[in-house]
């Protein structure tokens, strides 16, 4: 199942830079929620924008390894796509650094089958690092959500801060 999902996010992203869609939604982050780690400095509000105001997220170590994990949540309301359009991708760009460097696993909530999958693990730097990943409609649920989960683990301390989540909803014929 995580292959599959793997290989489509691939195939999406593929998609993605051949094909221009139609209209982009932004979503609203509505909510993030810190499982391992502690909350160092700054908001939800520090998303928005890259404009240097990081969240920042220090590890804990409960067994001997150090863990940060936390999820973003955000929002649009499912009528907001133009009328005749579809949901054709949910484009997830970030903007984040961890020190020391460190693979950031990155999961999202599958509404379909009611399970958090492995999409993908980014590599982070000690300077801001920028990705997209593109997932497929199964990640937004008939309520206008859509979950993001973050998690780094390692050896040593971690501190992992992150600038910008912008969640786009792309739509066309």
């Amino acid at each position: 199942m995580k292959k599959l999902n793997r290989n489509l996010t691939l195939a999406l992203l593929t998609l993605a830079t051949t094909t221009a869609f139609a209209a982009e939604h932004r979503a609203n982050l509505v909510n993030a929620t810190l499982e391992m780690g502690y909350h160092a400095r700054g908001s939800m509000k520090s998303l928005e924008a890259s404009d240097n105001q990081h969240l920042m997220i220090g590890s804990v170590s409960p067994a001997g390894r150090h863990v940060i994990d936390w999820t973003a949540t955000y929002h649009l309301d499912p009528r907001a796509l133009d009328k005749g359009q579809t949901l054709q991708a949910i484009r997830i760009d970030v903007e984040a650094n961890i020190t020391p460097v460190q693979h950031l696993q990155i999961r999202a909530y599958n509404f379909e089958f009611g399970q958090w999958d492995f999409i993908e693990y980014q590599f982070l730097k000690s300077s801001d690092s920028h990705f997209t990943t593109l997932l497929d409609k199964a990640y937004f649920s008939p309520d206008g959500k859509v979950a993001i989960n973050f998690r780094a683990e390692g050896k040593r301390l971690m501190m992992l801060r992150t600038d910008r989540i912008a969640v786009t909803l792309e739509s066309g014929d």
